[in-house]
């Protein structure tokens, strides 16, 4: 489960300067788990997970390409991990490997067991994450009188968001067998469209960001 708002910056973290960074890397890691089953414990020990990485790699693109939004993009990256990293620490019972590959695991909640509601609720409220994220942008875009022709689509997106988190709020309780192949496939889909609105919406975006007076 991630904190959506650090999509807005997403787009936006490439090419700007250090006075203007933001996290866009917080939803990155659950995809490859989502792919591949999320109640894996051991995927938390891939690379999807780690800190300090990502920002070495961006750095020495940087260096090579000369282009400084390189290694703004890794800083933002691994920033967002860290954030996803603290909390999943909170509330994923199973532990973090922080720094992959070296052996590194943390479990806050060592020989805690969650409540299986818990468990099972943990997949579903992402999407309403989803809609939370897209009602921001919404509220922001209304606020400051931007991107208003496409309001009206963010409004579906925010109801599509919200009708899913109700069906596979109920599946998740409901369905035996097979939820999380069709939970992957719908939380991949509504990641991409995350990230397409962001691009969409950078205009209101990018206003929320400039410093006052500017």
């Amino acid at each position: 489960m991630d904190p959506r708002t650090h999509l807005v910056d997403a787009w936006h973290r490439f090419g700007q300067p250090a006075s203007r960074r933001r996290q866009p890397g917080s939803c990155g890691g659950d995809v490859n788990q989502i792919a591949h089953g999320r109640a894996a414990p051991h995927l938390y020990s891939q690379p999807n997970h780690h800190c300090g990485g990502d920002d070495i790699f961006f750095y020495l693109v940087s260096l090579f390409t000369r282009q400084s939004h390189w290694n703004n993009l890794g800083i933002g990256l691994g920033v967002g991990i860290f954030l996803h990293i603290l909390l999943d620490l909170i509330i994923w019972f199973d532990g973090v490997s922080i720094l992959w590959p070296i052996p590194s695991w943390l479990n806050l909640w060592s020989g805690v067991t969650p409540p299986g509601w818990w468990t099972k609720l943990m997949l579903p409220i992402e999407l309403f994450f989803f809609a939370l994220f897209f009602a921001g942008l919404y509220f922001l875009a209304k606020r400051q009188k931007s991107d208003l022709g496409y309001l009206s689509k963010l409004r579906f997106w925010i109801g599509l968001e919200i009708l899913l988190f109700i069906i596979f709020l109920v599946l998740a309780f409901t369905l035996s067998t097979g939820f999380l192949t069709i939970f992957g496939a719908v939380y991949l889909l509504s990641l991409g469209l995350a990230l397409g609105v962001t691009i969409r919406m950078r205009s209101t975006i990018e206003m929320d960001m400039k410093p006052v007076g500017a």
